[in-house]
């Protein structure tokens, strides 16, 4: 009887902090709720180190410091947040969204800023975003364009990295929209409906590059395939095409390796072949390195680790010296 009566409560507390409207009164309906926020527990519980790391290196800078470094909880849409980490150089930077995935951290910007603190000293304006909903990828590139120069950004500059689902997720997002404008340019009459042909500037500001760490692609590989005749018939597709970088770590078990390896395939299969060295697309594959680590390597507050270096040089050898002699297509 308690038990029962706890699981309805944990589940209408739940719902209720959700903002969610229907409450849920069906025992099926509890037990999900309640199996999901278990989830939640244990991802909480697993992140407690890289909260601790966190902590570490926040209360290891005086407030001011701070404030100098971290711009926190800027509105970018009606629901969203992001914070900005500012480098030293006072001479416009590049810039540098992360988008983290939600497979083993809880959902929430602060946990990830020694990370992004990592990046601000590689000389980058790096930008983390809170997301909500589907439509927050493409209303945070708007923002970070129009904002680029109050943030001391460059908006010719812009890259974005994504860790797991969130690799997927502006892989999907900023693709589609490379897609969809090449085929606005070749023909209005291809433009698929979700943009109104008379309203261009409903596409997404150019982003010069995507790093994508330990994702999963079947839909934008889809997407692709697709899409492949588009490859050959339209100039503008191939000089809209944002450079990619590949990250996978050959021990991960959450995202399996072979999502990389696919992806790039894909890529190298649409590509003209005479056009493949207009394009810069690029694999890194880590053998000792598993679907965390591409994040915790690069949070020395507490998280010692060999990859530091490799994934510091390849971030930096990818956005510092766009050289085509790297590329492997």
């Amino acid at each position: 009887m308690f038990i029962t009566a706890g699981l309805y409560l944990s589940a209408w507390v739940t719902c209720y902090l959700e903002d969610q409207v229907n409450i849920p009164y069906h025992p099926t309906k509890v037990i999900k709720i309640n199996l999901t926020l278990a989830g939640q527990i244990r991802n909480w519980i697993r992140s407690l180190p890289t909260l601790a790391s966190c902590l570490y290196w926040r209360y290891n800078l005086d407030g001011k410091r701070f404030g100098e470094i971290v711009s926190v909880d800027v509105r970018y849409n009606s629901t969203g947040y992001l914070d900005v980490y500012h480098p030293e150089k006072e001479e416009k930077a590049p810039i540098l969204i992360f988008v983290y995935g939600d497979e083993w951290f809880p959902k929430h910007k602060f946990l990830y800023r020694v990370f992004s603190n990592s990046l601000r000293e590689l000389g980058y304006v790096v930008v983390v975003p809170d997301q909500k909903y589907p439509n927050d990828t493409r209303d945070l590139i708007h923002w970070v364009y129009k904002h680029a120069k109050e943030i001391n950004g460059d908006p010719d500059m812009i890259y974005m990295m994504g860790h797991g689902s969130g690799a997927h997720r502006i892989a999907q997002v900023v693709l589609a929209d490379v897609i969809e404008k090449s085929k606005y340019h070749h023909a209005l009459s291809h433009v698929d409906g979700k943009h109104d042909a008379t309203q261009p500037s409903d596409f997404l500001p150019q982003v010069r590059g995507l790093l994508l760490f330990s994702g999963i692609y079947d839909s934008t590989i889809q997407m692709i395939e697709e899409n492949g005749e588009l490859f050959s018939d339209s100039l503008d597709v191939l000089d809209l095409w944002p450079r990619i970088m590949l990250l996978h770590g050959q021990r991960d078990k959450i995202m399996p390796v072979d999502q990389s390896s696919k992806m790039f395939n894909a890529l190298g299969h649409v590509l003209p072949t005479e056009r493949r060295d207009e394009v810069d697309v690029r694999m890194r594959l880590y053998k000792r390195m598993n679907h965390r680590e591409s994040v915790t390597a690069l949070m020395p507050a507490l998280f010692k680790s060999s990859l530091q270096t490799s994934l510091k040089r390849d971030i930096q050898g990818f956005i510092n010296i766009p050289s085509f002699q790297e590329k492997t297509l």
